[in-house]
């Protein structure tokens, strides 16, 4: 699975985030191949198509309509640096199978 981690500018807030979400996917026993990558949302449009999920702030989620066109499933966390609440997301959205 291709994972990437977006925030408004690609630097501190994302690399922080994808921490959270790899440390999520390994609580979770995830057992499948795991790609996670960070950047900006301004850089989605150069970014591989290949994405299966985009993580991001809550506040961000409305910015992705084109990409849950294509069927890519974005997730918003209220809490950025919350593993349990990464966990919960990924859960919820069946991501750990």
């Amino acid at each position: 699975m291709k994972v990437l981690v977006l925030c408004a500018n690609g630097i501190a807030t994302s690399i922080l985030m994808r921490e959270v979400i790899k440390k999520a996917f390994d609580e979770l026993n995830y057992q499948g191949e795991l790609e996670i990558e960070h950047g900006s949302i301004k850089e989605l449009s150069s970014i591989e198509k290949d994405v299966d999920v985009i993580f991001c702030a809550k506040n961000f989620e409305d910015r992705f309509d084109k990409e849950i066109k294509k069927e890519i499933k974005v997730i918003g966390l209220q809490n950025i640096l919350s593993t349990e609440e990464a966990k919960e997301k990924i859960s919820e959205h069946s991501l750990n199978n």
